[in-house]
């Protein structure tokens, strides 16, 4: 691992779970006010939502450290093979997702047996929360591009 590696985690273990944790619960809240027929009258869970799991961003880290070391590895690894950073930053959207649903997936249990109460929830979590690893990991890709040590890269790397 080079400088640019270490740098990578750091920024993604900083701000990739918050981030993915924001997008996620506006996710939620969006898709619960369009899709308020859901069960009970899913579109009155918004206000709950709202004021329970808005201060609670801290629940971004505790289900979002293994995602973001999953991602940061991916993209790093990634990194090597994409010269420009343009193919970096759309590489990142798959490479969120894949890193979301491998790593908030399992401590979820979004692939395996329902433990949710419905397919609806069951469904509705792994949209938003593989929505908000896409974002938190394209977000991090876009601020290595821009802030990022450079040390690490070659003269061919670093053209864009």
């Amino acid at each position: 691992m080079n400088a640019r590696d270490w740098q990578r985690l750091g920024l993604t273990l900083l701000l990739g779970p918050p981030i993915a944790y924001l997008v996620g619960l506006g996710g939620v809240l969006i898709w619960l006010l369009i899709v308020s027929d859901g069960p009970n009258g899913s579109a009155s869970w918004v206000p709950a939502l709202l004021v329970v799991f808005l201060p609670g961003i801290t629940i971004g880290y505790v289900f979002g450290l293994l995602p973001a070391v999953i991602n940061s590895l991916v993209t790093s690894v990634l990194e090597r093979w994409l010269r420009r950073d343009k193919a970096m930053l759309l590489a990142s959207l798959p490479a969120g997702v894949f890193s979301t649903w491998l790593g908030a997936g399992w401590v979820l249990g979004l692939g395996g047996a329902n433990q949710f109460d419905s397919d609806y929830l069951k469904t509705l979590l792994s949209v938003t929360v593989s929505l908000g690893g896409a974002v938190a990991s394209l977000a991090c890709t876009a601020l290595m591009a821009r802030f990022g040590s450079r040390k690490a890269l070659t003269k061919t790397e670093t053209a864009t």
